[in-house]
């Protein structure tokens, strides 16, 4: 999470643009919604992820 905060509000910008383009979004909804993939959809993922392990 880290990593992404200082690629989006230091690398590529600041944090008041990332608001000014994206709002209160959280950074995790983004990328979800960047790649396609809703809440449920990733919390099923991620379960049968935790079953194999």
């Amino acid at each position: 999470m880290k990593h992404l905060e200082n690629l989006l509000w230091i690398d590529l910008g600041s944090k008041d643009d990332y608001r000014l383009h994206f709002g209160d979004t959280p950074i995790t909804r983004l990328i979800r919604k960047i790649v396609g993939l809703d809440r449920q959809a990733a919390m099923v993922e991620f379960s049968r992820f935790l079953d194999i392990i």
